[in-house]
């Protein structure tokens, strides 16, 4: 995940990053997913995002590719030294997850 945190941030519409596994359940497997937090100038739109997919997609094989997708955040969790607090991502995750599986059952 880390390799893929330093590719992303070396692209110039990139601030700050974060990558974390999202498990997939058709595929028994976690899928890369990357929350970005693009710089001022950048605009959030979808073009954006397949930007951002595609630089990823013609730097890295085909496992290390963005399926999980991309999401633009405000900011990354960090703790006070710095480092990313990933658990806080992985809470996101499972509470969309649980958003869309009572979607799912309506």
């Amino acid at each position: 995940m880390k390799q893929l945190e330093a590719l992303i941030l070396s692209h110039a519409s990139i601030a700050d990053c974060c990558v974390v596994g999202v498990y997939d359940s058709s595929q028994a497997t976690e899928l890369p997913r990357a929350y970005v937090v693009l710089q001022p100038s950048v605009e959030n739109n979808n073009a954006t995002i397949d930007m951002i997919s595609k630089y990823v997609e013609e730097n890295v094989t085909n496992y290390k590719k963005l399926r999980g997708g991309v999401r633009i955040i405000k900011e990354v969790p960090k703790s006070a030294s710095g480092k990313i607090l990933r658990r806080e991502v992985k809470e996101w995750i499972k509470e969309e997850q649980r958003l869309e599986a009572s979607r799912a059952r309506l």
